[in-house]
């Protein structure tokens, strides 16, 4: 009786073209499912940035109006009318993925114990889906995929 000492070239052969075909649709799928949980992530950093600059603007925080302005690397929540004429000692940086683009108004302010604003549409994009935040003149937020 003869016993084999390993694999032949074509057993070896075959082996390598199912892993590369398995890895030929599992990198897309797991990738897609990468850029959608970051787009998802973004939208609830930026619900809970906006609720927060709201929150300090309704409690009376420093007895100001607070903000977030948009930058392309971070979020700013600032204390002051608009961001040009801040109260910089108060200001909370949150930096911000480069893998989803944020269009809309480079700033929002929400008013002193009423929380009120200018409505406002951001929306979100990661290249293969979007969605949109929008804030009404109340302050309240929403968004839809």
């Amino acid at each position: 009786m003869r016993f084999s000492d390993g694999f032949t070239l074509l057993e070896v052969f075959l082996v390598l073209g199912l892993l590369a075909i398995i890895f030929a649709i599992g990198v897309p799928l797991v990738f897609t499912f990468y850029l959608d949980s970051e787009l998802v992530t973004e939208k609830d950093n930026l619900v809970t940035i906006l609720q927060r600059a709201r929150n300090l603007a309704m409690t009376g925080e420093g007895a100001n109006s607070h903000g977030v302005y948009f930058d392309t690397d971070k979020y700013v929540v600032f204390e002051g009318d608009d961001y040009s004429n801040r109260v910089q000692a108060y200001d909370h940086d949150f930096s911000r993925p480069g893998l989803v683009e944020v269009t809309g108004p480079s700033e929002i302010v929400f008013e002193t114990l009423s929380g009120r604003t200018t409505s406002s549409s951001f929306n979100l994009d990661n290249g293969r889906k979007s969605l949109d935040i929008n804030v009404n003149m109340e302050g309240v937020i929403n968004w839809s995929i």
